[in-house]
């Protein structure tokens, strides 16, 4: 719990919200994975999926890849959706049929 404050006092905001407002900015380079994530929030990797655990249920993998799915399904309209991070094609399609239960060409549609 100490922790916790700590870390919003430095960040100044709560960790999620930090955490979303660095994805925004970086989910589109297909570099950008949990080493940077870590950097940009200042705090070790073990930390961050501590965090992440205990506000969204998740690791800091797969918080990455959903935030990069739920932008791609936003610009599946504008034929984009590959522009969110993901170098290869079928495993996007992979991930976004795993994570909606419809492929993303059957979303489109």
């Amino acid at each position: 719990e100490a922790d916790k404050e700590k870390v919003a006092r430095k960040l100044g905001k709560p960790f999620i919200d930090r955490a979303v407002e660095i994805l925004e900015q970086n989910y589109m380079n297909s570099d950008f994975g949990i080493e940077e994530f870590c950097k940009l929030i200042g705090m070790s990797r073990s930390l961050v999926n501590k965090h992440l655990n205990a506000e969204a249920g998740v690791p800091l993998g797969q918080f990455i890849r959903n935030y990069r799915l739920s932008m791609a399904r936003e610009l599946l309209a504008n034929n984009k959706a590959y522009s969110v991070g993901f170098n290869d094609p079928k495993y996007f399609t992979r991930c976004f049929t795993k994570m909606y239960g419809v492929s993303p060409s059957a979303y489109v549609g």
